[in-house]
C-alpha cells in the first residue's frame, strides 16, 4: 500500500469536461474570423495547457479546428 503525504492539501481525481471549445475559449472572436490558422492553433494549444493546470485531465472538444491543433 502506498501512502502519499499531502501535507494538509486536498487531492481530487482529474476533472472531465464533456463539452469544451479549446480554440473558441482561448481566442478573441476577431482572430477566429480573420486571423491566421497558425495563431488560432497556438492559442488553442496554450489554452489546453491552462485547462490541464486547472485540473481537467480529459476534455471533449466540441468545435475546435482539430486538424490544425494536431499538426
Amino acid at each position: 500500500m502506498t501512502v502519499i503525504d499531502g501535507k494538509g492539501k486536498t487531492l481530487i481525481p482529474g476533472l472531465i469536461d464533456a463539452h469544451w471549445h479549446t480554440n473558441y475559449a482561448n481566442t478573441p472572436a476577431n482572430t477566429l474570423i480573420v486571423g491566421d490558422m497558425s495563431e488560432v492553433a497556438i492559442r488553442g494549444f496554450l489554452g489546453a495547457e491552462d485547462t490541464l493546470m486547472r485540473g481537467f485531465t480529459s476534455v471533449r472538444d466540441m468545435g475546435a479546428i482539430l486538424l490544425v491543433l494536431r499538426k
